[in-house]
């Protein structure tokens, strides 16, 4: 009986679990092969964890070398969302900011040159 419930309440919190964000990055990567990845994409995947992987991605792009201007591209929505961090308010992004995107291939070569390093 008790290795029942063990294997249970064992499997269950496997399930239970929620994905880490390499995965979830890994999920949208594969998810937009061939098309654009949006920033609304990003924020449906990451759901209530949206924030903290939002800064995550727009700050990882600065340290790494890109097109001069792609830091001013990507600060904007940086600078937003940690205003709302910092007011307690929940994710709000404008459409401007969520009707951005980048190619799959520029999307899953920077997921692919970061995830080994999360």
């Amino acid at each position: 009986m008790t290795d029942q419930t063990t294997r249970w309440s064992a499997d269950s919190a496997e399930a239970c679990s929620p994905l880490r964000l390499t995965e979830m990055l890994a999920q949208v990567s594969d998810q937009t092969r061939g098309d654009r990845a949006s920033v609304r994409a990003l924020v449906e995947a990451f759901r209530y964890r949206a924030s903290g992987a939002l800064l995550i991605l727009f700050a990882v792009p600065n340290v790494l070398p890109t097109p001069p201007g792609s830091s001013g591209i990507l600060g904007l929505p940086l600078v937003i969302v940690a205003f709302q961090l910092m007011g307690g308010r929940p994710l709000m992004l404008p459409d401007v900011v969520l009707e951005r995107s980048v190619s799959s291939d520029g999307f899953g070569r920077m997921v692919d040159q970061t995830l080994p390093r999360l």
